[in-house]
């Protein structure tokens, strides 16, 4: 087990990168999910005529939305694949290889620093806590920091699931896609991505083994391994961190609807602004 590289800091790399955008592209609501996720966004803002920064961007499908949403949306990743994706689709005037602690973006530069789906699961306490100060420093005067994360119920209810290192729940098929000729290569016809799981309940971790495939033919011609962890955290923690870090934690939202959020949410939006 030792040998299975850590996914450090959510930095995507290899064919963890390679197949992002293709398991997207191949599943039948990305469009639309995209789409909803700027338009919350910008609605939570109150509007799209302002100058927005997502942090761990990606290959850029939000940052794209934003910007088609005609918010002036800039982005910073530090996975060098993925900010190269991004550039090909927003271009490289809007994203940037940069660490999400220290953009090197002018202060109170931004109206809104915002990083959706689970970026803020994938960083350690001590990349969260920086973060926090770095998204304080770029506010302009009552800007807001949005961000999100999840709630792993299913996880944390399966009694099966322990945080024995050797034992890890049974390898799922998450994804498993036909590519097309000229995808990735000519020699791979397919594409999958397995996971397995095991969640320490106490420390709030869901730490999943990802293995990452490529197909010929049904056969296997290439595969990486990483181990990734997720963090969660209640609430009443977050609120403790913002305070910390001298924000206020405005509300969180449920599942983008439920305002405020309910006990049973998935996924949970904060909204940020400084004291």
């Amino acid at each position: 087990m030792a040998s299975i590289p850590i996914q450090a800091d959510g930095i995507y790399r290899g064919l963890e990168a390679s197949l992002y955008d293709l398991f997207w592209a191949h599943a039948d609501d990305d469009a639309e999910v995209t789409s909803a996720t700027a338009a919350f966004i910008v609605d939570q803002l109150g509007g799209s005529d302002l100058r927005v920064l997502e942090a761990g961007c990606g290959s850029g499908r939000i940052l794209a939305q934003l910007i088609d949403q005609g918010v002036d949306a800039i982005g910073v990743d530090l996975s060098e694949p993925m900010v190269a994706a991004a550039r090909r689709l927003v271009g490289a005037e809007r994203c940037f290889a940069r660490d999400i602690t220290d953009t090197q973006f002018d202060a109170a530069s931004f109206d809104a620093v915002v990083a959706p789906g689970f970026t803020m699961m994938l960083v350690s306490d001590e990349v969260f806590e920086r973060f926090l100060l770095e998204a304080k420093r770029l506010l302009k005067p009552g800007g807001k920091l949005i961000f999100d994360w999840f709630i792993p119920w299913d996880e944390i209810a399966d009694v099966s699931l322990t945080n024995d290192e050797d034992d890890w729940s049974p390898w799922v098929a998450a994804k498993d896609i036909t590519l097309e000729n000229g995808e990735l290569g000519a020699e791979a016809t397919g594409a999958r991505y397995e996971v397995r799981t095991r969640i320490d309940r106490l420390r709030q971790v869901v730490t999943r083994n990802q293995r990452f495939s490529l197909m010929k033919k049904k056969k296997v011609v290439q595969s990486e391994e990483n181990i990734q962890a997720q963090r969660w955290f209640l609430p009443i923690e977050l609120k403790l961190r913002l305070e910390n870090a001298g924000l206020k934690l405005d509300r969180i939202i449920g599942d983008y609807e439920d305002d405020p959020a309910g006990d049973w949410n998935t996924l949970l939006t904060a909204v940020v602004s400084v004291k």
